[in-house]
Parts: structure tokens; sequence; C-alpha cells
């Protein structure tokens, strides 16, 4: 047994706050389990995980819909495989109308470059990520956004993305975390891809449970011939896997990016191992240029947060020269694929 793989397994028997979800009994949370680790299985896959009829699975998945519990299924994708590298941007506002800053945020939705949109409290307004194929077409976003709103942004940070390690989520049942899947999007090799599998992955990036027959209705080709897309889109890395985006407010959960500036780097693999152990962690982001070591983590109440971080810091004390964390208020936008 490797370092690494020992010390995540001696993190994982750590006790970890237990959430409470009312609104949903145990089959919803195990339905909700399944459905974020591979949102594309069947129903009957999920039934036979379940120990229900996938009659009830399907019903109740259609509930949490209409519930607004799930707000819909994409695709994890590595588009650096397809030439693209990301960039995050990080903005705080000068106090302006809520019209303005509704402005500002539906430019930036609406923009073809970014694939992820999120609003924040704290050191910072809004959060987003473009993707770009190289440095002059990021200059040219940012001349065109900066051309029309520079007099309302007070500071901007912007990195580099490297690589994103995006957990399925364990906090449903905390004994499963070593059972969620983990999508590892990082810089690399860019590979060709045919032009029906372009067409295939447009449209299961923001729809990752659409029915084989149904995607080749809509493109005039054979179920076949998108079973077969799929398959080398998966096989030549670019789909990654497929996700539920959840409704976290109406879970009752509150997203808190935590970053740390470290004195070295010593100790990150051991870091991530900590975080990784921990059902609640979401994200794990690995940056050029903004901090050193970036958790994401879901909690009820904001004592949990603190919790996490004051065992974190106890933990790597000596190695952690500053601290600093925001609140995730909502993610407008997530569309892995730069397809559109």
């Amino acid at each position: 047994m490797d370092k690494f793989i020992y010390v995540f397994y001696q993190y994982s028997i750590m006790s970890d706050i237990i959430f409470d979800f009312p609104s949903l009994d145990k089959k919803d949370r195990e339905i909700l389990f399944e459905l974020d680790r591979d949102a594309r299985q069947s129903n009957s896959s999920i039934a036979e995980k379940t120990g229900l009829d996938k009659n009830v699975v399907n019903y109740r998945i259609n509930k949490l819909v209409e519930g607004n519990v799930i707000e819909g299924f994409y695709t994890v994708i590595n588009s650096a495989k397809l030439g693209y590298q990301s960039y995050r941007v990080y903005l705080k506002l000068h106090f302006i109308s809520h019209a303005k800053e509704k402005e500002i945020k539906s430019y930036i939705i609406k923009s073809p470059l970014t694939w992820w949109v999120g609003e924040s409290d704290g050191e910072f307004d809004i959060a987003f990520l473009v993707w770009v194929r190289n440095i002059t077409e990021l200059r040219e976003f940012w001349r065109g956004f900066t051309g029309k709103y520079q007099k309302h942004i007070q500071k901007n940070s912007i990195s580099v993305y490297t690589k994103i390690h995006d957990f399925s989520y364990a906090f449903f049942f905390p004994e499963k975390v070593l059972e969620r899947t983990v999508q590892e999007v990082e810089a690399s090799e860019t590979v060709e891809i045919s032009e029906i599998e372009k067409k295939v992955l447009r449209i299961i990036s923001g729809n990752a449970r659409m029915p084989t027959v149904e995607i080749a209705k809509n493109l005039g080709i054979t179920a076949m011939q998108v079973k077969y897309a799929i398959k080398q889109l998966k096989e030549k890395g670019i789909i990654l896997g497929y996700r539920t985006k959840m409704n976290l407010k109406a879970l009752g959960l509150t997203n808190y990016k935590a970053y740390f500036q470290l004195k070295d780097l010593d100790q990150y693999d051991e870091m991530a191992a900590f975080v990784r152990s921990k059902p609640n962690v979401i994200y794990i982001d690995e940056s050029i240029g903004f901090a050193d070591f970036e958790v994401e983590v879901l909690v009820q109440k904001h004592s949990e947060f603190s919790l996490f971080v004051d065992e974190f810091k106890d933990r790597f004390s000596e190695k952690i020269k500053d601290y600093n964390y925001f609140i995730y208020t909502d993610i407008s936008k997530i569309n892995y694929s730069p397809l559109q």
C-alpha cells in the first residue's frame, strides 16, 4: 500500500459531520447518491442498487426534478483534450445598482467562452471560468468585457486552472466516501474527434441523461452511431463522467471556498488526502496565480465549516502561511463542453 492510499484510508475513518435532510427519505438519498456518481446509468441499474422497482425509481427521480432538488444533469468533459485552456476570474465590484450587477452577470453567463459562473459573498462577488484556445482569445474576451464594465470593477484576480478534482457527492452517506467517483480535469495533449462525436458531445454536455434513441433522432443518425461516438469520447479521455446538478439551497447546503497560502508544498499530497476523505468536500482546485491549496466544502451551518478549517489548520499548522474563504451563493452556469 503506497503512502497516499495509506494516508487516505487513515483519514477516511475519522468522524465527520452528519447532515440532516428532513425532506428526503433514505431511498431518495440513495437515488441521488447513485445519480451523482453516474447520471447516465439506467433506472434499472439504479433500481438494482437501491432495491426499488425501476418504475418507482423513475417516479422518484421525476418528483425530485419537480421539487427542484434536481436542476439537471451534465457531462464532465476534459476540454483540454479538445485544445482549450481554462482560466478562472474572480471579481469584486464597486457598490452598484442591482440592475447593473444583474447586467454584468448576464453578460458573463451569455458568453460562449464561459463554462462555469457563480455568485459569491466575501472577498469576491462573481467567479467564472473561461476556456480559450490561446492567450489571444483570452485577451480579446477580457478587453471586450472590461471595455464595457471596467469602471464597475473594484479588483480582479485571474489565474490559470491546471487541474480540477471533481468529487461526486458523498454527504448523503458519509460511510460511502470511498465509493464516490472522482473526475480529474487537467491539462493534456489534444485529440481529434469526428463531426458526429462533436454533435453528440454538444447534446449530452447539458443533458447527460438524454436517452440514446432520442439523441439519435435529434441528430438524424442511428442509435448505434450514438453509442459508438460516446464510447470513443470516453476512450479518448474527453468524457470523464456524468453528474447531477442539485439545488444546494433546497438541500439546506452552503458552498464554502477555502484557500491557503503555504510556506512550502512538502505536505500538499497529505493535505489532498486529508480533504478527499471528507464526504462534504466537492472540489480540490489546482491553479497558477491564486492560492497554493484550494478546497470547496458543503455545510449546513457555518460552525461546521469552522470545524473543518480548524481541523485542517491544526493538522498542517506548520505549513500554512495565510488563509481566507468566501461563500458561493449561487451557481448560474455549468457546462463543461466548449462546443456550443
